[in-house]
């Protein structure tokens, strides 16, 4: 699956991006996200703490194109609203790549939960 995401056009790549809803959103998702989503505390927020995960993820969204994208497996809402944070100060490049890094990891972790 990397391999294919890799020699894929920019715009193939950008519209996998795009298919992943904002984290913490209360958006459609898969029962896999819904899962890690919930182990990472995203289903317990405070209402301060869901404040400012959809205040940095619409300001995310507007500086990228797509949304933030991390594999939350086995980190906390803290590590995580951190991280989202922090990857606003990269350039479109560097965060273009790390979020394809991200979907990778995600893919690897469910591959992984079909196994055990």
């Amino acid at each position: 699956m990397s391999h294919q995401v890799i020699v894929a056009s920019r715009e193939e790549q950008l519209k996998l991006l795009r298919t992943h809803p904002d984290l913490g959103a209360k958006a459609r998702m898969s029962d896999a996200s819904i899962g890690e989503q919930a182990g990472a505390g995203l289903d317990r927020l405070s209402t301060e703490e869901f404040t400012r995960l959809q205040a940095a993820n619409a300001t995310y969204r507007n500086t990228f194109g797509f949304p933030f994208l991390f594999a939350v497996k086995g980190s906390t809402k803290h590590e995580i609203l951190a991280a989202l944070e922090s990857r606003l100060n990269a350039t479109i490049e560097e965060e273009f790549e790390t979020a394809l890094k991200q979907v990778f990891r995600i893919a690897a972790f469910r591959l992984e939960d079909q196994f055990k």
